[in-house]
């Protein structure tokens, strides 16, 4: 089966699996999501400050949208 006839979904198309060279370790692989992970964190933190609310309730925030 061709590379594109393969099924790909949303998450996959988002997170870029198959986008890495054949040769790229799991290092890269694991330090690029964990990169991901914590600009999206700051990102959704950074927008629940905006609105001013209680910490307990930006972490949440922040959390759901991760």
């Amino acid at each position: 089966m061709s590379k594109a006839e393969k099924n790909t979904n949303f998450l996959s198309i988002l997170a870029g699996f198959g986008h890495y060279k054949r040769n790229q370790g799991r290092w890269t692989r694991l330090v690029t999501s964990w990169a991901v992970v914590l600009i999206l964190f700051a990102g959704a933190w950074t927008l629940s400050l905006q609105f001013d609310l209680p910490q307990a309730q930006q972490a949440m925030i922040a959390f759901a949208l991760l």
